[in-house]
């Protein structure tokens, strides 16, 4: 939420330079503002949590904590499923144009093609192999996610288990996460799948994952915090416009590259751990067959 939305610049009180600083930060990147404390807002922009709050209430609003709201809501509309679904249609032909629907595929599956190529093109294959061999040597790896992203966070412990490699799917938010971080030990790795954006849930995983396991990998097209980042390993996914509808493709993709990269790895235990399963599964269709 901007100041010009909140309140006309004719009708506020003029701001300092260092409030100034306050309200740009949170114009220019609203997600964050919202989701990090005013003494790190403070730090963020060189000033002090009283510069912060004397800013909310210069700009009309009454505290920090209804401005974080405001510009967490900015950010809902701006990114929430609605608006990508709208997007998405805009580029699309009207349903009763001539070759609509074959048009409307044709154009579908291309974005969804560029994607993965723009995916193979900018993904950091350093960072993709310390990942690989990160959670080829851990005790355990722990996937979480939250919404789609936990659909993927399951899919990725499904296909880290038939390459032999012990793992756990979870999610949860609030309180709920008192049952999950106990459980990340120092011999882990954790897996963190957020493919669209960060939120105060994510953001508060991943800073209990840095803290309590051997290493932390965030699958994400969103940039973590720099004195974040700098600790753990960033898978990044496309984040262009024309990326955005396709990041899930992406995603299931990169961890398909991950499944074969870590059994390529160590081929052996993948196979044996593979023709396990399939052992399990040819006596359940002969139980079926009786």
């Amino acid at each position: 939420m901007t100041s010009k939305e909140k309140t006309g610049d004719a009708q506020r009180e003029p701001l300092t330079p260092s409030e100034e600083r306050v309200a740009d930060f949170a114009q220019r990147d609203p997600l964050r503002f919202a989701t990090i404390t005013a003494a790190e807002i403070a730090a963020q922009t060189m000033t002090s949590d009283a510069t912060v709050a004397r800013t909310a209430r210069k700009l009309g609003h009454a505290g920090i904590r209804e401005w974080k709201r405001l510009c967490a809501d900015s950010v809902d509309r701006a990114i929430g499923l609605d608006s990508n679904l709208r997007t998405q249609l805009s580029r699309l032909p009207e349903r009763d144009e001539e070759g609509g629907q074959a048009i409307a595929i044709k154009r579908i599956l291309s974005t969804s093609a560029r994607s993965l190529v723009d995916l193979g093109d900018h993904l950091d294959t350093e960072t993709f192999a310390e990942a690989v061999r990160a959670i080829s040597e851990a005790g355990t790896a722990t996937t979480f996610g939250l919404g789609t992203g936990f659909l993927a966070a399951e899919y990725l412990s499904l296909s880290l288990e038939r390459t032999g490699i012990r793992s756990r799917a979870t999610t949860g938010s609030g309180h709920m996460l008192a049952d999950v971080f106990p459980r990340l030990q120092h011999e882990d790795v954790s897996v963190i799948v957020a493919p669209r954006l960060l939120t105060t849930d994510v953001l508060w995983h991943l800073e209990e994952s840095l803290k309590r396991c051997h290493a932390t990998v965030l699958i994400s097209s969103a940039a973590p915090r720099r004195d974040v980042a700098e600790h753990l390993l960033h898978l990044s996914l496309p984040s262009e416009d024309d990326a955005s509808m396709n990041r899930m493709i992406c995603t299931f993709a990169l961890i398909d590259v991950l499944a074969y990269e870590l059994a390529r790895l160590v081929p052996a235990r993948a196979v044996e751990r593979s023709a396990e399963v399939q052992k399990i599964r040819d006596r359940v269709n002969r139980l079926r067959k009786k």
